[in-house]
């Protein structure tokens, strides 16, 4: 997914993005390379695991499921070279960057969606500052809410984490019935998983460089997408979903 890069002489800087599951950071990056084709970028996957995905993946990822660069069996990370990927954990599942693949690309910037806390492994690492040495390092929280109003609500004696966690059950149940996924007994413990985790995502917000606040999910149709990821009739997001982008626009440029 690398792309050219403008001047192969320009400092190296990768943006890290996080935020809660189906808080709408797919669609968001999507949207900045199809409508923003001024911002020259590479786009580095972090490798995730098949049982993250319940052993089937999601209609936008059927091709590059058997693709090592993004997805590998679980019992493959034990076995990884410890000097070329970076390992973690993210809700119970292992995940890896490829250090390698970050160092030889070619472009300047570089686009990575990570865990929050993989993130933190990755930039707090000796061995990764060491062997990605002079790269810029800029870290993006994306929140389904703005931090103001959560803490409007908690003067309002509303239980903030119970409110972040319906939030975004919401938002992956919209997810799940936009892909036409049939809802299994797995399929609601892994969204229960995913949701119960937003809220402890939330409070490390602080430590990022930088965050946005996008209301728009994966699944709703402001992104104006269709299941497989495709834009519909190169019709842009609209609403809340474009303000999202055109705050990641700013940060970037």
């Amino acid at each position: 997914m690398e792309e050219a890069n403008v001047t192969t002489k320009a400092k190296k800087k990768i943006v890290m993005i996080s935020g809660p599951s189906c808080v709408g950071k797919g669609p968001l990056l999507a949207a900045l390379k199809k409508f923003h084709p001024e911002i020259k970028f590479g786009q580095i996957p972090v490798i995730k695991s098949h049982g993250s995905r319940n052993n089937t993946p999601r209609p936008d990822e059927k091709d590059i499921w058997d693709d090592r660069d993004y997805f590998m069996p679980d019992s493959d990370f034990p076995n990884l070279d410890r000097n070329r990927y970076l390992v973690g954990d993210c809700r119970g599942f292992p995940q890896a960057i490829d250090l390698d693949r970050l160092l030889n690309a070619n472009n300047s910037l570089l686009i990575m969606e990570v865990y929050y806390t993989i993130g933190a492994q990755f930039k707090n690492s000796p061995s990764v500052a060491a062997r990605l040495k002079g790269v810029d390092v800029q870290t993006i929280f994306v929140s389904p809410v703005a931090p103001d109003e959560l803490a409007s609500l908690g003067a309002a004696g509303i239980n903030t984490d119970e409110y972040v966690f319906h939030l975004m059950v919401n938002k992956q149940v919209r997810r799940s019935e936009f892909m036409g996924q049939t809802m299994t007994k797995k399929g609601i413990a892994d969204i229960i998983s995913r949701a119960k985790d937003a809220p402890h995502e939330l409070r490390a917000l602080n430590d990022f460089t930088s965050s946005i606040v996008c209301r728009e999910g994966e699944g709703s149709p402001l992104w104006n997408r269709n299941p497989r990821g495709v834009f519909r009739r190169r019709r842009r997001p609209a609403g809340d979903a474009a303000l999202a982008l055109a705050e990641l626009v700013r940060l970037i440029k």
